[in-house]
Order: C-alpha cells, then sequence, then structure tokens
C-alpha cells in the first residue's frame, strides 16, 4: 500500500513537471541547458534541436508514463483498500460476495 501511495504522489509531480515545462519554452530550454541528463542530446544535435526534440518526443512520452503510472498506482490502491475490506467483512462474520 506504502509503494503504491508513493507511485500515485511521485506520478502526479511527474507529471506537473512535464505540463510546467510544456507550458512555459523559457523554462523548458534553461532545463535543456542545464540539466545533466540533456548534455549527450545538446553534444550531438545542439541546444535549439535538443529543445525542440524535447518538446516534440520526450515529454509526452513523459507525460503517458506519468499516467500509465498513476492509473496503475491509482488502481492497486483501490484494490488493495477494497481487499481489506472484505477481509474485515469476513472477520467481523459479514456475509462476502464469494459463494
Amino acid at each position: 500500500m506504502l509503494l503504491s501511495a508513493m507511485l500515485l504522489v511521485l506520478s502526479v509531480f511527474h507529471g506537473l513537471f512535464v505540463f510546467s515545462m510544456l507550458r512555459d519554452p523559457a523554462r523548458l530550454r534553461t532545463y535543456v541547458e542545464t540539466s545533466p541528463k540533456a548534455f549527450l542530446w545538446r553534444k550531438m544535435l545542439g541546444v535549439e534541436r535538443a529543445v525542440e526534440l524535447t518538446r516534440r518526443v520526450f515529454l509526452p512520452l513523459g507525460a503517458v508514463v506519468a499516467g500509465v503510472l498513476f492509473l496503475l498506482a491509482a488502481s492497486a490502491l483501490v484494490s488493495h483498500l477494497l481487499g481489506h475490506r472484505e477481509a474485515a467483512g469476513a472477520l467481523l462474520g459479514a456475509p462476502t460476495s464469494e459463494p
């Protein structure tokens, strides 16, 4: 449950980071110019093409990854919470949905 909650929070932060970069071109350019992760792309393509590649490819891909992580973490968290509710009901003698 803790892992699902952590993934849920991290996916929200990652999504906010990605969308803030898509919304603000100056911030994206600063990130590409100063990020150690973008060093190779800057060296191979130059700053302008690296910014364009990041805006057109990497940020949308990051948004998809954040969305998938959010859905998986939310699904795992909900199923974990519902599973505990059924187990608690069985301990208290409540009827279960299984025959």
